[in-house]
Order: structure tokens, then sequence, then C-alpha cells
């Protein structure tokens, strides 16, 4: 009898078995991301706030006439045009007003009060300063 060469190469069995195994190990390291990106823009927003509230108090600190010119600005653009005009925040007002993901920010109330923060559901985030 001959003898039998081995042949190189791989059954469609052990392709399949590998196959799976990627797909498995894959789908379970994305499951892990799904959370980030709602993190993300969480910690974006609580970030801008504590940017505002910086801003504020600073702005409450150095400028002579702030309290009654705050308190003239009804609207959270007006106010976001003060702290931009005065130079204590970058960029223009309503990038200051915006958060991304369904946050919103309000600078309502008096000057060295806390800037609110809101997510989607309207549900105030209590963050620390």
């Amino acid at each position: 009898m001959r003898a039998r060469r081995a042949q190189g190469g791989f059954t469609l069995l052990e392709v399949l078995i590998v196959v799976m195994v990627i797909g498995l190990l894959s789908s379970m390291i994305v499951g892990g991301f799904t959370n980030v990106v709602p993190a993300g823009r969480e910690a974006a927003a609580v970030n801008k706030a504590r940017i505002i509230n910086a801003a504020r108090l600073t702005y409450a600190m150095t400028v002579p006439d702030a309290a009654t010119q705050w308190a003239n600005a009804a609207l959270d653009a007006d106010r976001s045009a003060l702290l931009v005009s005065a130079g204590f925040l970058n960029g223009s007002a309503s990038d200051w007003t915006a958060a991304a993901g369904g946050y919103s920010l309000s600078l309502a109330g008096g000057l060295r009060r806390k800037t609110v923060l809101k997510d989607s559901a309207g549900t105030v985030l209590n963050y620390p300063n």
C-alpha cells in the first residue's frame, strides 16, 4: 500500500467553529460598549455645566455691576452672551446653552446659583461642583 501524504488545510467544520467563536467574542466585546456613548454625553453635559458655573462665579467676582446685568438679561442666551462678551467663556453664546444627547442647561436664577442640568426626560441632574 501506498502511504498517504498529509494535506494541509482545514475542514469546513473547523472553519465554522472558528467563525462562531470569533462571533461570540466580538458580540461580548461590542455589548460592553453600549453604555459608553450615553455616559460620555452625560459627562460632557456635566462638564459644560461646571465650566458655566465657574464662569458665573468669576463674572460675579470681577465685574462691578454683574448682579444688575445678570438680572436684566432674562434669557439663557443673553446670560451666556454676557459671559462670552466678558471673556469668561470662549466661542459663541449658543455653544454654551446647547448640550448634546438631549441634555439641557438652564442659567436661570441668581448669578451665584448653580446651573441647572436636565436630561431628556426633564429630570434635574444633581452633579457635584
